[in-house]
């Protein structure tokens, strides 16, 4: 009986794609910045894409930056200017953010969970349309129905900002 179970457990989790895994890692990840660093260290990220967005959308000079080993090919630059542009809008949000007031029950799990939901969908539904990173990896149906819609970006933008006035408390 046990090892039918097993098996069954087994047979289960082995048809789950991979980037199901890569997305709980990341809000596993981002959960365990949350505890340890608190709820500022996840506003910060989370409030940081929305800038991050509009850079990298918005960007004029696509094709033409070079750098030092040659310019970089063209489906590569979104990518690079999503990360450099996230590392300049959290370095420059972290100072505007003041969350000093910390709770110390069940309810800080529920802000740093909500958070940690909310920033790593958005940063997936950002990558899927501005980046359009499924040009570089095919992936799984699931991921596919969740972040490609251009509804589901919308919905994706909406919902940091209800996570945080429904859940974040001062």
């Amino acid at each position: 009986m046990f090892s039918e179970t097993t098996g069954s457990v087994v047979s289960s989790l082995s048809n789950i794609s991979a980037d199901i895994f890569g997305v709980l890692g990341v809000i596993i990840l981002l959960v365990a910045l949350g505890l340890t660093y608190g709820k500022k260290t996840l506003l910060v990220v989370l409030l940081s894409l929305y800038p991050t967005a509009l850079v990298t959308h918005f960007f004029p000079f696509y094709g033409g930056i070079p750098f030092v080993t040659g310019t970089i090919p063209l489906k590569f630059e979104p990518l690079m200017l999503f990360i450099l542009a996230l590392v300049g809008s959290i370095f420059t949000i972290k100072n505007y953010i003041d969350t000093s007031y910390q709770i110390h029950s069940f309810w800080r799990f529920v802000e740093i969970i909500s958070l940690s939901v909310t920033a790593s969908g958005l940063g997936i539904a950002l990558l899927y349309h501005i980046v359009e990173i499924d040009n570089f990896y095919n992936f799984s149906t699931i991921l596919n129905s969740l972040f490609e819609s251009s509804t589901a970006l919308w919905l994706w933008l909406i919902a940091p900002l209800a996570s945080i006035s429904l859940f974040v408390r001062r």
